[in-house]
């Protein structure tokens, strides 16, 4: 465990489901792969900037170390663009987490999409979703654990 936290105070990571060839391009360039996620953590509404950030077969880790504080609020943001390949698009939960939001944009090509939620019985989904054009917003109102999240499936369209 040492080895894998790096002695960081901070840690996320970003399961992916990628083609091998297109994990070897990550590994050349996680500059770039930084750059598209657009990872963002505040801490207590300040940005913390990465110490380290590794790219590895099944996605990413970045390492923060952080000023320790008696209450700290986090905040943490990112992109996370779809294999063009699947309709569909799951977001995990991995760790006890604290309101999270998750937004989905469907694809230009698709229809019919939907919401297969996997949450803890105590939330009500009803409350948590809504729908903006393309976009899919999940906000939910308390601490959500592990194990827990969304898929979202659609149809492409047809051709004319």
């Amino acid at each position: 465990m040492e080895s894998y936290f790096h002695d960081q105070d901070f840690i996320f990571r970003e399961v992916l489901t990628l083609e091998q060839n297109d994990i070897k391009k990550m590994r050349n360039s996680p500059e770039e792969v930084y750059k598209l996620f657009n990872v963002k953590l505040k801490v207590n509404n300040e940005e913390i900037l990465p110490k380290d950030f590794k790219v590895y077969d099944s996605g990413f880790i970045i390492y923060y170390k952080i000023k320790q504080e008696i209450e700290m609020k986090f905040d943490i943001s990112c992109n996370n663009p779809q294999n063009i390949k699947r309709n569909y698009y799951s977001a995990y939960i991995c760790e006890p987490t604290y309101k999270p939001q998750i937004k989905f944009m469907a694809p230009d090509n698709s229809t019919n999409v939907n919401t297969v939620f996997f949450f803890d019985e105590y939330i009500n989904i009803n409350n948590a979703k809504s729908e903006v054009g393309e976009i899919t917003e999940i906000v939910l109102p308390g601490w959500v654990t592990p194990r827990s999240g969304v898929v979202f499936a659609w149809e492409s369209k047809k051709a004319d």
